[in-house]
Parts: structure tokens; sequence; C-alpha cells
């Protein structure tokens, strides 16, 4: 295993080799002077996410630099762009595959379409479950048809609200 300098206070030296990270520290840091102290724990790999953007063909880099600029790994062959106006701005399909934590990959893909309004992402992950508001509603109809008490209902409500 290649250890390499981190400069982390009191680590002398971190590497990695098989999906593990080894920690080594000097001897005033290590138990009773032993010299190496192993940290050892499983890399966790992260999802990649298959996109397809749907747009004129120079934005999308900029799709590609935004998700990269969150720390996203972003995989993709770029779309032929062309000087000529006529087709400058023609709606090309692109794969992109991103690798990186969801939350970030959907954050950003939200900004970039609200940004530029003429293209379009396919392939976003839900980020899961109802909105706060489909809740609230779900849970106004269990107490209005008589499935749970007001108590209950007071009680989720302010559970469901506490969550924000």
């Amino acid at each position: 295993m290649a250890l390499v300098s981190r400069g982390l206070e009191g680590v002398d030296e971190v590497g990695d080799r098989d999906g593990f990270i080894a920690v080594g520290a000097g001897p005033a840091e290590a138990d009773a002077g032993a010299g190496l102290v192993a940290v050892v724990a499983p890399l966790l790999p992260m999802p990649t996410t298959r996109l397809t953007y749907v747009g004129p063909p120079a934005y999308t880099g900029a799709l590609a630099q935004a998700l990269e600029a969150r720390g996203v790994s972003v995989d993709y062959q770029p779309p032929m762009e062309t000087k000529d106006l006529a087709t400058a701005m023609v709606a090309v399909s692109v794969i992109l595959a991103a690798t990186g934590p969801v939350s970030d990959i959907v954050s950003t893909v939200r900004a970039f379409t609200n940004r530029f309004a003429d293209t379009r992402v396919e392939g976003l992950p839900d980020e899961g479950g109802p909105s706060v508001r489909d809740r609230l509603e779900g849970l106004d109809r269990l107490h209005a048809d008589g499935v749970i008490s007001d108590a209950e209902h007071n009680q989720q409500r302010a559970r469901i609200l506490g969550g924000l």
C-alpha cells in the first residue's frame, strides 16, 4: 500500500488499497508509542445516475461543468457544435453518467433547467416521497375521515413540520 502525506494534524500518512483506507500516526500520537495506528474502513461507492440531456449542444458542457463544480464526476461524449446559426440551437440528445451524491445531482440539474428553460434533463432520480404539502393534506384527510384523533393529528402535523 502506497501511503502519502496529507498534512492532517496528528496524522503522518494516509493511503488506500483495495477499497480500504489506512491512517498512520507518529509515535507521539500512537497508543503506547506503537508508531502506526491503522484505521481501516471500506470506501463506499458513489451511485451513478444516467441522465439524458435534451437541448442546444452548447449547453451540454455547461451542465457537465455545473455538476463537476458540485463534486460530481461526469462522463459524456460532447456533441458536435457548429458555428452555423441555423443549426447552433438545434436540440441534441446526450447521455451523461453522473457519479456522486444524488441530492447534489438533483439540485444542480434543477437549477440548470431553471436557468436554461429551453433544456430538459430526463432520468433525474426522485428525491423520495411526497411533498410536505401532500403529507399534510393526507393527514388532514385522515383526520376528517375520523381515522385519527385530534391528538394524533396535532402530533403528526408537528412531526411533519418539525422536519423542515
